[in-house]
């Protein structure tokens, strides 16, 4: 991968982030911290990816930090989304038919946050193992067949 192509797919896993946000907050009436939470951590991967663009310096502690918030935030999803299918399903009726309702638009935030973050981990550590291999590669190193 070029230099500046892992930045750009942290800028672009912001923007999904973002989306799924915004997807969120137009569709469901739900309130608290957890529809919010993919907005701000989309947030912190366009900062995290636009300063890396332009920081060569700290281009791989940039990029680290930001898979490691995709890290957290994809184990924060699926622990989520496996309390929401071990919650106990409500009778139909006008109120509960609502709350399911919710509740689906919850596990579609969810689901989409934790394959957002999921492929963006897979696309950095890709790039990390292909960096490895390249410096191996100039330094007249042998190849490491594990990486």
């Amino acid at each position: 991968m070029k230099n500046n192509q892992v930045p750009l797919l942290t800028l672009i896993a912001g923007v999904a982030l973002n989306g799924v946000w915004l997807l969120s907050f137009t569709l469901s009436s739900a309130t608290g911290f957890g529809p919010v939470l993919p907005a701000f951590c989309g947030g912190l991967f366009i900062v995290l990816g636009g300063i890396s663009l332009f920081n060569a310096k700290l281009r791989p502690h940039l990029i680290h930090s930001a898979l490691l918030l995709a890290l957290l935030l994809a184990i924060f999803s699926v622990y989520q989304m496996v309390g929401l299918l071990q919650a106990p399903t409500q009778a139909p009726g006008t109120v509960a038919a609502d709350a399911e309702r919710q509740g689906a638009l919850k596990m579609l935030r969810l689901e989409t946050t934790a394959a957002v973050c999921l492929a963006y981990l897979a696309m950095g550590i890709a790039s990390f193992r292909k960096a490895r291999r390249l410096r191996r590669a100039q330094n007249g190193i042998a190849p490491d067949p594990t990486a």
